[in-house]
């Protein structure tokens, strides 16, 4: 009788949170699946910058004495100015020349290409040692 009755009340409770915890779950099930609001914007903010601006904006940079300043202080940055020049090849279809990731090489792009100097001067930025 006694197992009876506790039986009874397991088999309650069970029942009880099987009730409570199915509609929980199929509800958050459902807010997972609806789409998120995107919150509105300020289309200033969002807008891509024009072709003429983004090719001004590639003309910005710093000199390449204080860019080569920093890169001294920190070699790590000059690895990652390689490793970009490495990708570049690789994304115009070329195998990188070992004479083009010299120090130097690197140097000498920094005082030719602009746009190269502007990429370094926003890598510097990024990494916090070029305040814009």
């Amino acid at each position: 009788m006694f197992a009876k009755k506790r039986l009874m009340r397991w088999t309650t409770c069970f029942s009880f949170w099987t009730a409570l915890c199915v509609p929980l779950h199929a509800q958050q099930q459902d807010e997972k699946r609806r789409p998120v609001r995107e919150q509105p914007t300020n289309n200033y903010r969002t807008q891509e910058p024009s072709d003429l601006a983004q090719e001004n904006l590639n003309r910005v940079a710093a000199s390449a004495a204080q860019i080569r300043t920093v890169l001294a202080k920190d070699e790590g940055l000059l690895v990652e100015l390689k490793r970009w020049v490495a990708k570049e090849a690789t994304d115009n279809g070329q195998v990188v020349d070992d004479a083009n990731l010299t120090d130097q090489a690197i140097f000498d792009r920094l005082e030719q290409d602009v746009v190269f100097r502007s990429l370094a001067t926003r890598l510097l930025q990024w990494y916090g040692f070029l305040f814009s």
